[in-house]
């Protein structure tokens, strides 16, 4: 637990948004280095005082609590300034990648209709869809020094929202998730509280500031004095730079990484040399979470390190759940998501929105001050998908319908099962595909594996038998399981462990080896990227 004077909770002095909780970290310790990038680096108060110029420029600019403004800037010093920058105005900033697709840019500032966009001279040429007033950091920084430096007398109200971040949509079009302070400042007491982090930790910054995650390992470490260390782009991308950031730089935590990309810095960290040992905690959420991997992954960084497998999507602020590894290992293969996060609360419902007994899979609801205010401009959306709770007994009470699958097990643990869209059904059999990939992730020398559903038509395969033996008269789905290998196997062997596990009906058509499942922009594996099996064989 943080000491009594180290927390972060507003404790009735109204400094309870995000910027406060920074600005509250500058008093105790201006002189600490605050973010480092290659050989540049500021502290705490220089970091605050570049963050108060710009927005005491865009608050004569008539940027308001009201406002939205967009923040397009590769990965750097510039763009934690501008992020805190338009905080403090008591505006809503919204994250652009510039490595994204022109037209995404276009449809997220035409939806946002933001008043002004915070870039850099070398990404005018990406940003000419823009029509809102431009401010480039590199350029004309006069305008700016000439602004106070000091904190700016802003109290903004409760709940009072903080971020658009856009996520993919099942229409086809990115869907804007509406954050506020209240729910970060959750999230950031949750990190206190649970894991002591403070001043002496170093923390690699991984996630894209386009993602929520951001928050968690670049914002939330500047409110409790640790020094936060960024990669661009390119080095996110390369576990081997990242290994030797945490080796060079003594990382002490990784706050925001997926199992895919723990898995490949655990890959590339059997060829570097080491020792990775100031790591004390690891934090992985955005997939199915295995113990193989869990153990490679303290065989390499030491027995020191705490994993934690976190769940929650975009619309809960970061994370709803936690479990803990320390010092003794779960005996099951897919590891527990855990229990809520102080204040939040967890429900496995079935379709009458009754809680699910042990061992029956429901869909996962979840409740509490993390929840986002839904979708910007999709009201019967976010009416569908943040619904009244009715188990509770505050009449204000929202739960978020997360679409994910999830269970009890007969050791009172809560299991993550996958999307309730990857259920699917062969020859009228329900198979959860995620309960496939988690026994296939037991079997010997497996590092990484994925299990879809094709039809045989994509798969150029002939019309699968019932089981009866006769012709279905339509095509059945085949159970195609991909799978990385960090040693050697056999067919013949895997199948063999699948038969003790799986129900004949469960068991994969074809397995298709790969050096590497590719990843998605979330750092998941890319489902539809994966390839046909003649083209892999």
């Amino acid at each position: 637990m943080s000491s009594p004077d180290n927390r972060i909770k507003s404790q009735g002095n109204g400094r309870s948004a995000i910027f406060d909780l920074f600005e509250v970290q500058v008093e105790r310790t201006p002189d600490a280095i605050a973010l480092v990038q290659e050989d540049h680096h500021v502290t705490y108060d220089q970091l605050n005082r570049y963050a108060n110029q710009l927005a005491w420029y865009l608050r004569k600019n008539r940027v308001g609590e009201e406002s939205r403004i967009a923040l397009c800037l590769p990965r750097s010093i510039h763009a934690v300034i501008g992020l805190l920058g338009i905080l403090k105005t008591g505006a809503s900033y919204v994250p652009l990648d510039p490595e994204s697709p022109g037209h995404r840019r276009s449809f997220i500032l035409e939806e946002t209709q933001v008043e002004w966009l915070i870039t850099q001279e070398s990404e005018l040429h990406r940003l000419q869809e823009c029509s809102c007033h431009i401010m480039c950091l590199d350029r004309d920084p006069q305008d700016r020094a000439n602004q106070p430096s000091e904190n700016l007398s802003i109290k903004i109200p409760p709940g009072s929202p903080a971020y658009i971040m856009y996520t993919s949509g099942s229409t086809g079009r990115p869907k804007g998730v509406l954050g506020h302070h209240d729910g970060v400042r959750n999230y950031f007491e949750y990190l206190h509280e649970v894991y002591d982090l403070n001043g002496t930790d170093v923390v690699l910054q991984v996630a894209p500031l386009t993602f929520d995650a951001s928050l968690r390992d670049c914002i939330g470490p500047l409110t409790f004095g640790a020094k936060v260390l960024l990669l661009d782009q390119k080095q996110r991308q390369d576990p081997v730079v990242m290994l030797g950031r945490i080796r060079e730089q003594q990382v002490t935590c990784l706050l925001s990484l997926s199992p895919s990309r723990l898995n490949a810095l655990v890959e590339a960290g059997t060829e570097q040399e080491g020792p990775f040992d100031s790591l004390r905690l690891i934090l992985v959420s955005g997939e199915a979470f295995y113990r193989s991997l869990a153990q490679r992954t303290q065989k390499l960084f030491g027995h020191q390190v705490v994993l934690v497998n976190q769940y929650g999507p975009s619309e809960c602020t970061m994370t709803s759940t936690y479990f803990q590894i320390a010092h003794e290992m779960p005996e099951k293969e897919i590891i527990s998501i855990g229990s809520p996060i102080a204040r939040s609360q967890i429900l496995i419902l079935d379709s009458a929105l009754q809680a699910t007994p042990a061992l029956i899979a429901g869909e996962i609801y979840l409740s509490g001050p993390g929840l986002t205010w839904g979708y910007l401009g999709h009201p019967d959306m976010t009416a569908d998908q943040f619904r009244p709770n009715a188990l509770s007994r505050d009449p204000g009470s929202r739960m978020y319908k997360t679409g994910d699958l999830a269970k009890y097990g007969s050791d009172g643990s809560l299991y993550f099962l996958g999307r309730a869209d990857r259920q699917v059904k062969i020859n009228g059999v329900r198979i959860e595909l995620g309960e496939i990939e988690a026994v296939l992730m037991g079997c010997q020398s497996i590092a990484k594996c994925a299990v879809v559903a094709r039809e045989p038509k994509k798969n150029l395969v002939a019309y699968e038998r019932t089981s009866a033996g006769a012709e279905s008269g339509t095509p059945q789905l085949r159970l195609l399981a991909y799978f990385v290998s960090n040693g050697k196997i056999s067919y013949s062997n895997i199948r063999q462990f699948l038969k003790a596990y799986l129900p004949s009906y469960m068991m994969p058509h074809e397995l298709i080896q790969m050096d590497h499942l590719p990843l998605n922009q979330n750092e998941k594996v890319d489902l539809q990227a994966l390839a046909d099996p003649k083209s892999v064989r």
